[in-house]
């Protein structure tokens, strides 16, 4: 075979000097599937990076612009596609941009135990890598990138590499009441039945929520008292005791033997995501009437 240059010369190599040519046609691979984020749990407009790292440095088609020429379907909502979306090129590493949107979770249960299905994960291996054109991404060679992506379950899948949590859902609670004592298991079963008779100790208050909450802050509960005669005994950011990551109390001293009337309850807290409690997730807040008086 005889080379030529640009201008159609034949060109002549020493021995030494002759060129070694390499014919190339296997395409890139995907490798794994990361990301630069810590593992946690995020919210509604958290940021996530997610990296597809490839078999070999990777060449980006100039008609590939960052956005919805290519993006990485996740797992983080069920009626509709969570995307994220292509942002550049780095050596042999693709990274794409995931935005959490409001209803976006990976929880299956909105509770606080995390089980291994619920970290952020690609939908599915085969058709998760979405490329507008096939050619966008290309090694030196010129051989377009295989756009499969390790099977879910994989020790390279996404899941796998990062325990990364989405979790939009608002924080609920179902308050319990005791006329025991906090050393009592403050089983919900066994809450009063709506009527408190002649209480002269206290009352022990429970919040049961509905996911893991944050113990710093802690949450804080306002209480409303009647006294009688339209006159209403405040008490307000009362600290809660924490018993687990679900289960706080408050043990309310009653401040007078004259107290009746419905207690009322409001409290502030936030899950594990920071997400906090709305009003029409709030149960049993003025299920409890106290009754102090004598007939």
């Amino acid at each position: 075979a005889v080379l030529y240059d640009r201008a159609g010369n034949p060109v002549n190599y020493d021995y030494d000097n002759w060129p070694e040519l390499v014919i190339d046609e296997t395409p890139p691979e995907v490798n794994s599937v990361t990301s630069t984020n810590e593992n946690g749990i995020y919210n509604v407009d958290d940021v996530i990076n997610i990296a597809v790292v490839a078999s070999e440095t990777l060449v980006k088609d100039d008609a590939v612009d960052p956005g919805i020429d290519a993006y990485v379907v996740l797992n983080a909502h069920e009626q509709q596609d969570a995307k994220a979306y292509f942002e550049s090129v780095v050596d042999n590493i693709i990274n794409f941009t995931y935005t959490v949107g409001t209803d976006h979770s990976t929880e299956q249960i909105s509770d606080a135990v995390i089980n291994t299905d619920e970290y952020l994960n690609y939908q599915d291996a085969d058709a998760s890598l979405f490329l507008q054109d096939v050619y966008y991404f290309r090694d030196d060679a010129g051989n377009n990138i295989n756009n499969t992506l390790p099977p879910v379950d994989n020790e390279n899948a996404l899941a796998q590499q990062r325990n990364i949590v989405i979790d939009t859902d608002s924080l609920g609670v179902t308050f319990g009441y005791f006329e025991t004592g906090t050393d009592a298991d403050l089983n919900p079963a066994d809450t009063t039945d709506g009527i408190a008779s002649i209480v002269d100790i206290g009352i022990t208050i429970v919040a049961y929520f509905s996911d893991s909450t944050l113990a710093e802050p802690i949450p804080l509960l306002d209480i409303d008292l009647p006294l009688g005669n339209g006159v209403v005994w405040d008490f307000e950011d009362v600290q809660m005791e924490r018993i687990n990551a679900t289960k706080y109390f408050y043990y309310l001293a009653l401040p007078s033997d004259e107290v009746d009337g419905i207690i009322s309850l409001t409290v502030d807290a936030l899950d594990k995501a920071g997400n906090p409690i709305i009003n029409t997730s709030v149960f049993n807040s003025a299920a409890l009437r106290l009754d102090n008086v004598n007939p």
